[in-house]
């Protein structure tokens, strides 16, 4: 069953809810959780004036199904702060009372810029609550419907900051799955705060316990925004991940910078859920030709219709984004493979290996090395994981000076990958005569180390690598959405 009203009425439901017990706040979770577990949650509204523990209510904020939000002030230290409790509606059902603790939970885990701090949680006579930073400013969506869209920097603020706050998510297993301009808020000072975790997942990296109790899902049901959500949240659930966030922050970028919503509800949900597996979102650049090419590309990378096409984590779009706009090397979207790079240490090849990470990154690989190791058992058991793991290891001959030969690791790196038969490509200023015997049959391409050299080098090797990459990723091709 699919349910959802309009693009901004989430569906609190999943099958695969888990639950992470921040250190220093286990007693006043535990307590929320006896409660919760005992079903003593109280049917009541909160009316201005009344006094929950150290709070005083003095209004409410706003409601929604998965809690009520009120302006309260702390009455010793008077300061104004966000309470949020669960809604009178809710408070009979366990399964949204465990989905309450759990927002608790992630945003305590989370708890730095960019995200709402926790500051205090508790159960008032039967009824959990927390407390929350409140924030000044308006949501992104209302900001939006005023203003129509952000400037260019604004958009790229709300990359990188929701962005930097999504590599956190990642290294502590927590997925929002409803990033949308609703869910967004844009402070006072121009600074962006991703609120509402109502609809918070765990995954595997995260360090998880049971609360008991029937598991929070609703057989059937989508969990998400369907005008805003990755299609693989619509078709396959069970498989979504970190890069269904990392969708939502594209689609709500694109959006953003466009003035004009991704997808409408006017042909009904179904039809909206199709035309997300089907279409990848028009350019940016067809409705505001002012963005660049590169930043263009880093939200096509973002918003990919196919989960395989996009960033594969958090931290490799934040570092594609400030490349670009902290004029570091050109961005080239998402990775789809890696080239292992098998080149001497020394700080002469330093400049080379730039050169190769940046060809690389034209043909959507990614290039690794490995320099540095507690041993050369680990460094050596690296290097054996990374050339299997590579889509192609490129090998660089090319003689140190001082050195008859080419380098020795360099040699036992491209003689593994030859015994494993792992694609190669071996590089070389030398003639063929000059390389070890071997050697001296297999296809190598030959460069000159001046600027028209290497430029002659990029137009050679940048194709057979773009080849490479097709043969990998058919044969290693993951089950689409369908």
């Amino acid at each position: 069953m699919i349910s959802s009203t309009d693009d901004d009425d989430s569906n609190p439901s999943d099958d695969s809810f888990r639950t992470v017990d921040p250190e220093g706040s286990s007693v006043l979770f535990e307590t929320m959780a006896h409660a919760i577990q005992e079903g003593g949650y109280a049917r009541r509204e909160f009316e201005a004036g009344f006094r929950i523990h150290h709070y005083r209510i003095l209004r409410e904020l706003g409601r929604g199904g998965m809690g009520s939000v009120y302006v309260a002030e702390h009455v010793y230290l008077k300061q104004q702060v966000a309470l949020k409790t669960l809604p009178p509606e809710a408070t009979t059902s366990q399964i949204a009372a465990e989905r309450f603790l759990r927002e608790a939970q992630a945003l305590a885990v989370l708890s730095g810029p960019n995200v709402l701090p926790v500051l205090d949680a508790s159960v008032f006579e039967g009824t959990p609550y927390f407390v929350t930073e409140l924030l000044t400013g308006s949501s992104l969506k209302l900001h939006l419907a005023e203003y129509g869209t952000l400037t260019i920097n604004q958009a790229m603020d709300l990359l990188e900051q929701i962005g930097d706050l999504l590599v956190r998510q990642e290294k502590a297993g927590i997925l929002h799955r409803d990033i949308k301009p609703s869910n967004i808020f844009l402070r006072e000072d121009g600074s962006f705060c991703l609120i509402d975790y109502g609809l918070v997942g765990f995954s595997e990296t995260g360090e998880s316990h049971s609360l008991g109790g029937d598991a929070c899902t609703v057989a059937g049901e989508i969990l998400g925004t369907p005008v805003y959500m990755a299609p693989e949240q619509a078709f396959h659930p069970e498989l979504v991940d970190h890069r269904a966030d990392l969708f939502g922050l594209g689609i709500t970028a694109w959006e953003c910078l466009t003035g004009t919503r991704p997808r409408h509800l006017n042909n009904g949900l179904r039809s909206v859920l199709e035309q997300a597996k089907e279409n990848n979102l028009p350019s940016v650049r067809e409705y505001r030709p002012e963005v660049t090419e590169e930043l263009s590309k880093i939200l096509e990378s973002l918003t990919e219709t196919d989960v395989e096409d996009r960033y594969a984590n958090a931290e490799q779009f934040v570092r594609d984004l400030e490349q670009y706009r902290y004029g570091r090397r050109r961005p080239y979207g998402a990775t789809k493979g890696s080239a292992f790079i098998a080149i001497p240490f020394h700080a002469s090849f330093d400049t080379m290996y730039e050169f190769l990470q940046d060809v690389c990154g034209e043909a959507h690989l990614a290039a690794r090395r490995v320099d540095r190791a507690p041993s050369m058992t680990d460094i050596w058991n690296q290097i054996d994981q990374e050339i299997q793991l590579a889509t192609v290891t490129i090998a660089v001959f090319t003689r140190e000076r001082w050195r008859a030969s080419p380098n020795a690791n360099v040699l036992t790196e491209a003689a593994h990958a030859r015994a494993l038969n792992r694609p190669l490509i071996v590089l070389t200023t030398d003639r063929a005569e000059k390389l070890p015997f071997d050697w001296r049959n297999l296809p190598v391409i030959r460069y000159r180390n001046t600027p028209k050299g290497l430029k002659k080098l990029r137009d050679e090797l940048l194709p057979r690598l773009r080849q490479h990459l097709r043969q990998h990723r058919s044969e290693s091709r993951t089950l689409p959405v369908d």
